[in-house]
């Protein structure tokens, strides 16, 4: 990881690393096999303004169509986005 990347972690596992979240999120979301899963709930960071985060769910419903996917700010300090899949 090169200072400044963004990271994705799944189960507490790095899986990824990259400078932009567009260049990270593919990754991300294939190892979190949300192919069988039925809800993705997005919490989203201080830093992030509620309407880059509805584009950010938009799209990944656009990838996703099966899932059933909740926005919520989590106004979380350190970390842009946080997702929880069930």
């Amino acid at each position: 990881v090169a200072k400044g990347e963004l990271i994705g972690l799944v189960d507490g596992k790095l899986v990824v690393s990259a400078e932009t979240l567009s260049a990270l999120l593919p990754t991300l979301l294939s190892a979190m096999q949300l192919d069988v899963c039925e809800l993705l709930t997005l919490y989203y960071g201080a830093s992030v303004s509620p309407a880059d985060a509805a584009t950010l769910a938009t799209s990944i419903e656009a990838d996703y169509p099966q899932l059933e996917l909740e926005l919520l700010s989590g106004g979380q300090p350190h970390y842009v986005y946080i997702l929880g899949a069930e």
